[in-house]
């Protein structure tokens, strides 16, 4: 899972039972804040889903409000061609037609939010930093023994071999 590479030794598993386990106490108010990055790109819209599953499962509101990677500068989607960034954009913007936890006005916003990031323009030093994040990639993939090509393949493909 996406998690489990972005927040290496972390488990999905584990995080997702505390949030729940948070979510069940009826005098606490849940906020997912999230860090958008090239690594999650692909994926930011299923926390978004997995709030509107925490809402529907425990009867209350639960927000998520987006947190922009600047640093280190070669995980800002920004390094990212338009073309690369588009598909998150594209669900991004169709979960503000249909998504179930619109309404909530810290997710309409974070959205907003994450949409003026990730249609700015490619940060000048793209190239600089897409090779600085293929290095920092390898040296995780080697020392952690995980793949990112088995993570977001797509992505992978785009990155390391287009």
């Amino acid at each position: 899972e996406m998690n489990d590479y972005i927040r290496y030794p972390s488990k999905w598993s584990a995080v997702s039972k505390n949030a729940k386990a948070i979510c069940a106490i009826p005098s606490v108010t849940f906020n997912l804040t999230p860090v958008i990055q090239i690594y999650n790109i692909n994926n930011i819209h299923k926390l978004l889903e997995f709030v509107d599953e925490l809402t529907e499962e425990f009867g209350r509101p639960v927000g998520l409000d987006y947190l922009i990677c600047y640093f280190p500068d070669y995980l800002d989607p920004r390094a990212l061609p338009l073309e690369l960034r588009q598909p998150a954009i594209n669900r991004l913007e169709q979960y503000k037609n249909t998504g179930k936890n619109i309404e909530h006005g810290l997710i309409a916003n974070s959205i907003d939010k994450a949409l003026g990031h990730l249609k700015a323009e490619q940060h000048p030093h793209h190239e600089k930093l897409l090779q600085q994040f293929k290095d920092y990639t390898n040296v995780l993939d080697k020392t952690r023994k995980q793949e990112f090509s088995t993570i977001d393949p797509e992505l992978y493909n785009a990155i390391f071999n287009g």
